[in-house]
């Protein structure tokens, strides 16, 4: 994520929950998320579902924006203990 993006997301007055896919690779954003003061969800969703998409084509949209609004968090201790499931 660009400084240009974060300070975007920053200005726009919203509540940002970040929902990283289930990669290794994701880890930059929940430092973001983490640095900005965001919002993390960590659904807990079946194996193989990987992202946002994936679970809104399995669970419909109601259900995956349930589940993330259900599973955020601001604790950067929850984050940093949850974040382990998707290191490679």
């Amino acid at each position: 994520m660009t400084a240009k993006q974060m300070a975007w997301l920053n200005s726009s007055g919203k509540d940002i929950v970040v929902v990283p896919d289930r990669e290794g690779k994701n880890q930059g954003l929940i430092d973001a998320a983490l640095d900005n003061g965001w919002e993390v969800s960590f659904p807990e969703w079946e194996d193989g579902v990987k992202d946002c998409a994936n679970a809104s084509a399995r669970y419909g949209r109601l259900y995956t924006l349930q589940s993330i609004i259900e599973n955020k968090t601001k604790n950067s201790l929850k984050i940093n203990v949850k974040r382990k499931m998707f290191r490679e």
